[in-house]
């Protein structure tokens, strides 16, 4: 304590007049040596709190990012899915397809064959034989066209993209896509 301290100051009156009187000298080496003990604990005390919460931050961060990624993953396995489940439905309806202009060309080239062969065997043969023929053949195109009518042509294929992603956060936030669109699988 100075002395103007002592005589004029905070240090004039009370219990602060009864403080002892030390030198400049070593009241700035105690100070210094206080304030740097102080300041030493309550500074390594912040850090370590600090780092604590660096520390905790970090952890939450690589928690976000291993999430997001085991999301995106999901996200591209479902998409996956959905994609060959999307070709297995086009191929099956092009097989269908396929499968009915097979039939039809089969029927077209059988009616063909059966009047190609009446033009060239059966109208040299003489009358008897040729309207029995012509009566033979007659019953034959009409068992054909019993059995064999075309079916209706199938419904053009239309594939439909339905549905959506819904995210949802700790915190119950929601975050969600709808798409929709349609898709159209012509036969090949």
């Amino acid at each position: 304590v100075c002395q103007h301290c002592r005589k004029l100051g905070n240090h004039s009156a009370g219990e602060a007049k009864n403080h002892r009187l030390i030198g400049l000298r070593e009241a700035y080496q105690h100070a210094l040596k206080e304030s740097s003990s102080t300041a030493n604990s309550m500074l390594s005390e912040r850090q370590r709190v600090e780092q604590q919460q660096v520390a905790q931050l970090d952890q939450r961060l690589v928690a976000v990012q291993e999430s997001t990624q085991a999301l995106e993953d999901g996200i591209y396995d479902q998409v996956q899915l959905a994609v060959k489940q999307g070709q297995a439905l086009a191929e099956e309806q092009a097989s269908l397809f396929m499968a009915d202009e097979l039939e039809a060309k089969r029927q077209l080239e059988q009616v063909a064959w059966m009047d190609s062969f009446m033009e060239d065997h059966v109208k040299n043969l003489p009358p008897p034989d040729y309207l029995n023929a012509w009566l033979l053949h007659a019953k034959v195109r009409e068992d054909v066209n019993q059995l064999g009518r075309l079916q209706q042509a199938r419904a053009s294929a239309m594939l439909r993209l339905e549905g959506g992603l819904r995210l949802v956060t700790d915190d119950s936030k929601v975050y969600s896509s709808e798409a929709a669109g349609t898709m159209t699988a012509a036969p090949r």
